[in-house]
């Protein structure tokens, strides 16, 4: 699965002052995290487009896909807001004998 999206922080302080806020984004399958996970950073610009490839083997039949993303606010004081706008969400399937 490939997931991109044009990504965007407003009003986080610039991002050399460390520690710097950031949006993080996870990629469920059938409620469990795929890999990479572990807060995968998935920007801290404005206006940036950004992507992430996840990979899992499964087993035939329905499954479910959930994309989550979630701000980080490191200043504590910023007013800090987000937007995830022109998404694509790419799976790849293969049959394997």
């Amino acid at each position: 699965m490939t997931f991109s999206a044009e990504a965007g922080l407003f009003g986080a302080p610039p991002t050399a002052v460390v520690p710097a806020d950031y949006m993080l984004v996870r990629i469920l399958l059938d409620g469990t995290e795929m890999a990479p996970s572990d807060n995968l950073v998935f920007t801290t610009y404005v206006g940036e487009s950004s992507t992430t490839q996840v990979c899992r083997l499964v087993s035939g039949g329905d499954h479910q896909i959930q994309v989550q993303w979630q701000l980080i606010d490191q200043a504590a004081g910023s007013t800090l807001t987000g937007v995830l706008d022109d998404w694509a969400l790419n799976i790849r399937i293969t049959a394997f004998n």
